[in-house]
């Protein structure tokens, strides 16, 4: 597999060789370019956006890469209510050593670090050494308060805890409260979760719309339909003139591209959106090639050893400022039975696997990309699923990117190569896929543009919508209907003035209108 990706090698030694550098072996001339599944390439990412921003930006691009999956959703979560000033109070469940401790102590650097106060403290003085600045809580509270018959209390705000952020945490399997003589009802009573404070229900919102795209929600356009109806399309929506149906919806979505292609404000609302990711992908292609720039591609090979240790190699051509990442594809073994049909699977079938949600395994990327996150990384810099950023700096093992959607627009933010495997496999394995966890997003399927506001939507709708309510959610990404243009052709490209819509009444029965 090494041949397959060296172009033109003469002997062994020109495989070892890496920009003119010949190394030793195989292995360090992988590491040389960055990519091997190891903690160096985080060290080397941090490296190679040293000289792009400030020591700011450098300490959220290390807290991004040390936290896992969960903790980063856990910490962003609590990071926002304090930059929010919502208040609150978190509880972290989980039994020893799944890293409570390390968001406690994430928390309070990242916070203090902001020049925010935090009060830390423990139930026992064990457990308080554990953490910076720990006291037990007896000793920073003054525990037990002493209250008498006139003893008040006063408070500013009517939040809980004042309006204050507190983050409880334990694992309930462990002793519990200590009551001198206590029942057992007694003891139950007293652990936090018999509060009246744990309330665990969310809140959700709603938005209003305008009346015609109500109607294609409600299923009442034209004929009321319940299930599958065709409906008819204005004709002052609709692109109707074309040769090349791709070439006409991008022209009208973008126009001008070639002169704006290097503005963030040109693509910040603006999209393509497309029922299928096939034909996503064939637009951001499309798209992709009218963008100036030539290639720098790097190759990803990965092999398997016994020992479940996994092997990278790795050969990288430079040709120009255009990069191709390709991802490092594995089977993760710990979930999956020994079997020999899973041993034979090949890194080529790996890499060809999709499925939604997954980054794929080849990502093309040219300076002034638009890119949409696939996970959520960081919810304080506005790094959320679905956001989107422009390209404005690469290198071999972070993307520097500015926010071009949400509240943080207008921010740059470094991206890491992260590990993921799809929430819900669709194969009776697990696959562990390495890669940037972004997709281009000139063109987006109508599923991941909820939440998106645009100015100039394009629709496009060779296929029609096959589910509840995604008609609905399209139209309504345009901000007004001068901002939206929709191009349904038939398999033959012919165009067409009407298209599926899809309702399931029943959803609707227990809603008050």
């Amino acid at each position: 597999m090494m041949l397959g990706s060296c172009k033109g090698p003469t002997s062994f030694e020109d495989i070892k060789t890496v920009a003119n550098i010949q190394y030793p072996t195989y292995r360090e001339a992988c590491f040389a370019m960055g990519f091997l599944q190891d903690d160096r390439e985080y060290v080397e990412a941090i490296r190679e956006a040293k000289n792009w921003g400030t020591s700011n930006y450098l300490r959220k691009l290390f807290v991004l890469i040390l936290l896992i999956d969960e903790q980063k959703t856990i910490y962003h979560r609590i990071i926002q209510a304090v930059n929010n000033n919502e208040g609150g109070m978190f509880f972290l469940y989980g039994f020893r050593g799944t890293g409570k401790t390390f968001i406690w102590r994430t928390l309070a650097s990242s916070l203090r670090a902001e020049n925010q106060i935090v009060i830390i403290v423990a139930s026992s003085g064990i457990a308080s050494l554990l953490l910076p600045g720990g006291r037990t809580a007896h000793s920073r509270f003054k525990i037990p308060v002493p209250i008498f018959e006139d003893s008040t209390y006063k408070s500013k705000s009517n939040q809980i805890f004042g309006g204050k952020v507190i983050v409880f945490g334990g694992d309930f399997r462990q002793i519990l409260p200590v009551i001198p003589r206590g029942t057992r009802s007694d003891i139950v009573y007293a652990t936090i979760n018999s509060s009246y404070l744990w309330d665990p229900f969310d809140e959700q919102e709603t938005a209003t719309f305008a009346k015609w795209i109500l109607d294609i929600g409600d299923g009442i356009i034209d004929d009321e339909n319940d299930g599958y109806a065709t409906i008819q399309i204005p004709a002052h929506l609709l692109i109707t003139q074309y040769d090349d149906p791709i070439g006409a919806i991008v022209k009208s979505t973008f126009p001008d591209l070639d002169q704006h292609h290097n503005n963030p404000e040109f693509f910040k609302s603006k999209a393509i959106l497309a029922s299928t990711n096939e034909m996503v992908e064939q637009i951001n292609d499309y798209l992709l090639s009218f963008i100036p720039g030539n290639y720098i591609i790097t190759y990803l090979i990965v092999t398997f050893s016994d020992k479940n240790i996994t092997t990278e190699i790795v050969i990288l051509q430079i040709i120009g400022d255009h990069m191709e990442y390709l991802s490092s594809d594995f089977i993760d073994k710990s979930e999956t039975s020994e079997n020999s049909y899973f041993q034979s699977i090949t890194t080529e079938f790996l890499n060809s696997l999709k499925t939604s949600g997954l980054p794929t395994h080849s990502i093309k990327l040219k300076i002034g990309s638009p890119i949409m996150l696939l996970r959520n990384l960081d919810q304080n810099q506005g790094l959320c699923n679905d956001t989107r950023l422009e390209v404005t700096k690469m290198a071999k093992h972070v993307i520097a990117a500015e926010i071009i959607s949400g509240k943080n627009i207008g921010t740059t933010v470094y991206i890491p190569r992260m590990s993921m495997s799809p929430s819900q496999s669709p194969w009776p394995f697990k696959l562990l896929r390495r890669q940037f966890l972004i997709m281009l997003s000139y063109a987006m399927t109508i599923n991941k543009s909820q939440g998106q506001s645009l100015s100039m939507v394009g629709l496009y709708l060779p296929k029609p919508v096959f589910t509840h309510g995604q008609l609905y959610v399209a139209l309504s990404r345009a901000n007004s209907t001068k901002g939206l243009k929709i191009l349904i052709h038939d398999d033959e490209q012919k165009s067409m003035n009407s298209t599926t819509n899809v309702v399931y009444k029943e959803v609707f029965r227990n809603i008050k209108s």
